[in-house]
């Protein structure tokens, strides 16, 4: 009855995005990236928002009402990005030698007597076309990569913010987060204080990159820096330059080019027909698809290949497992004897296949769990696991992992890592009701340590008193919700 209960819970719970790529700039929330390109070495998005980069987004945006009509203060703006293989020095002029305002972004934007991350970028202001420039700086450059172009309408009190960034990513250090160096040039319209009428715009760049984590902690931590222009009257067409310093790790280039036109509003069908996209855009908010799931991380392509390297096995499951949050996985590599690591290693290296770059991070770290378990399984299935597999497999699927019947349920729930951790959280219900009150307890304690624990029950309670606290969970639509998610 007990487990005709719990799989009853199971099953009703079990039972319980889609991301639209815009095809142009709209102005809405600021967390989303939009239009995003990838390409070999990084890939380029642009957003947008209400509001400047050192106000950030507005905290009422539905407040803000693109007009109707494009005023003669709007800016069209175009951003190209490229992947340069030297700076040109010769070309441009220090940015540090400009009026800029330098703020820490990293660090609630405490200001910054000179630039750390930003040092040694060079700007360069011009009326020529942005063609003339951009092949004079190609040149000057030894040449480079076309990395991605951006075109946006900046309404007053907007910001478009165009970026490059990386293919390459890490897990953070402080909250697991994915963080991926990039550069940003936002430019944007204040709105208010203009003495004289006529289109304006503002020039920001920010740049972020990945620095080591104190204390030799595995992962990075993501440093910001951000230098921010004069607010410029745009009387005609001009074209701004910005060479910074910033190394692709998939690339051999030194510095990335941005070259940014900006031009007034203009009547023409091209400025027309981007206006109002955008305004349509804005008026819908669309969700929109942001990085693609492949994976571009020259890290993790090299400990994958390490997997069949007997001497560096267990250091690179290990890392794997650390990068992609595959914590059962990462247990077993450090806890397994090495007969039994070189089974895992290669059970791991067949699981992964021969094009790991078509996984994401999620659907690696899943496809290192579910080979642990499965091999955990099948050594079980032929003999008991020793203790120094069978107490970490615990900790991942509690009172279950001592039980070959629970695994054996378990093991028919790996389609998805939502479909195993609902078996586990099944098994381990079902326990609740067990005769032993050991089983009892080792249940509770470990749903109670995820969340998962119904309330009001205690392990050493009546038969009865245990079966009310079950059977309220089992109808309070909370409780349910919590443990499907």
């Amino acid at each position: 009855m007990a487990r005709e209960m719990g799989w009853k819970c199971c099953l009703r719970v079990a039972s319980r995005l889609s991301l639209v790529i815009a095809p142009l700039l709209f102005y809405g929330c600021a967390s989303v990236p939009l239009r995003v390109h990838r390409g070999p070495l990084a890939g380029v998005a642009l957003r947008a928002y209400w509001g400047t980069p050192l106000t950030g987004a507005a905290h009422n945006a539905a407040a803000h009402i693109f007009p109707a009509k494009p005023s003669d203060d709007s800016v069209i703006a175009d951003v190209a990005f490229y992947a340069i293989k030297r700076m040109p020095l010769n070309q441009l002029t220090p940015l540090d030698q400009q009026k800029t305002l330098v703020l820490n972004i990293a660090q609630s934007h405490p200001a910054l007597a000179t630039g750390r991350l930003t040092s040694g970028s060079l700007l360069g202001i011009s009326s020529q076309p942005a063609v003339e420039v951009t092949q004079r700086l190609l040149k000057a450059s030894g040449g480079g990569s076309f990395l991605g172009l951006q075109r946006a309408a900046v309404a007053q009190g907007s910001t478009a913010q165009f970026t490059a960034f990386d293919r390459y990513a890490i897990t953070s250090a402080l909250n697991h987060k994915v963080i991926r160096p990039r550069i940003s040039v936002a430019i944007w319209d204040p709105a208010q204080g203009h003495v004289e009428r006529g289109p304006r715009a503002g020039l920001a760049l920010s740049v972020h990159k990945i620095t080591a984590a104190p204390n030799g902690n595995s992962g990075g931590i993501e440093a910001g820096e951000m230098q921010v222009l004069s607010v410029n009257r745009i009387k005609h067409a001009t074209t701004y330059a910005l060479a910074v310093p910033f190394r692709l790790l998939t690339g051999t280039n030194e510095a990335i080019l941005a070259i940014v036109h900006l031009q007034p509003w203009s009547q023409t069908p091209t400025n027309t027909a981007l206006y109002q996209q955008s305004k349509s855009l804005f008026a819908g908010n669309p969700s929109v698809a942001a990085l693609g799931p492949e994976l571009a991380r020259p890290d993790l392509l090299e400990a994958i290949k390490n997997l069949q390297a007997t001497a560096v096995q267990r250091s690179a499951l290990a890392y794997l497992a650390g990068q992609t949050g595959s914590r059962l996985t990462l247990d077993i590599a450090l806890a397994a004897d090495n007969a039994t690591l070189a089974q895992l290693a290669a059970n791991e290296s067949k699981a992964i296949g021969p094009n790991p770059k078509g996984l994401s991070l999620p659907q690696l770290g899943w496809r290192l769990d579910r080979t642990t378990f499965e091999l955990l399984h099948a050594m079980n299935k032929k003999q008991p696991l020793p203790p120094s597999l069978l107490v970490p497999l615990s900790v991942h699927v509690g009172e279950a992992a001592w039980h070959e019947s629970s695994l054996d349920q378990i093991a028919r729930g790996l389609a998805s890592r939502r479909d195993y951790r609902q078996h586990v959280i099944a098994e381990n219900l079902i326990y609740l009701q067990d005769t032993s009150p050991a089983s009892r307890i080792a249940a509770y304690d470990w749903l109670n340590s995820h969340g998962w624990a119904p309330a009001g029950y205690q392990p050493l309670a009546s038969n009865s008193a245990r079966q009310a606290a079950l059977d309220k969970a089992e109808n309070d639509p909370a409780y349910l919700q919590r443990i499907e998610k």
